[in-house]
């Protein structure tokens, strides 16, 4: 099974590649550090071609640990992460505090700590949430709060008055959250979901700042 999800990987890979290169041409901030609440910051690296700088990679937390992350990084970065046994996951789960890190593509605990500990640059942020994962408005209002001048919370509702929401219409699931925009439009496409927002012109600081 991992042979078969590595051959499809590189396969996606090469069909996608006329795009990721498209986007690369475009990009002009480099060295930036994505704070993503799951997958897309490290999907963005990848397909970017750029190192990655930042902690939350190949990993997800619930809407409200972080918000509480966001609002203290360099301290929550500073503290001890430890694990959390008997979690019942099939990946490992780290705890700082009371914000639970849920580190999804990780063999072990030890290798998620030592990426977790080892890349950020404070000079260059940009926050990535997205509406899911129990997320509520008032969280979402939380996260505009933040005092960082790049934010984007990706929504499947319209809030006209928090400026830093992106709704994306047509992309609520069941559960009334929005669907994962890591995946692919269907299994013969090279477009993901998450490439109906224009993340370059985030990452260079065109739009989004606020």
């Amino acid at each position: 099974m991992k042979i078969y999800k590595k051959i499809k990987l590189l396969l996606r890979d090469f069909y996608r590649k006329d795009i990721d290169l498209s986007m690369q041409s475009k990009l002009i901030n480099k060295n930036f550090s994505i704070i993503s609440q799951n997958c897309i910051g490290g999907i963005l690296y990848h397909e970017l071609n750029q190192q990655f700088l930042s902690p939350t990679i190949n990993l997800w937390m619930s809407s409200s640990d972080f918000v509480k992350f966001c609002q203290d990084l360099e301290k929550n970065l500073e503290a001890d992460l430890v694990e959390v046994k008997d979690s019942y996951k099939n990946y490992p789960v780290g705890r700082i505090d009371d914000i639970i890190i849920n580190f999804t593509h990780y063999d072990s605990f030890e290798e998620a700590k030592k990426k977790w500990n080892e890349r950020i640059n404070y000079k260059n942020l940009f926050f990535i949430m997205v509406e899911k994962d129990g997320c509520t408005e008032k969280e979402i209002e939380d996260f505009s709060n933040l005092p960082y001048r790049h934010k984007l919370v990706l929504t499947c509702n319209k809030y006209k008055n928090i400026a830093c929401a992106y709704y994306i219409p047509n992309s609520k699931n069941e559960k009334g959250e929005m669907i994962d925009l890591t995946l692919y439009l269907n299994k013969f496409s090279r477009k993901r979901h998450m490439d109906r927002i224009d993340f370059i012109s985030f990452i260079n600081g065109d739009i989004y700042a606020f």
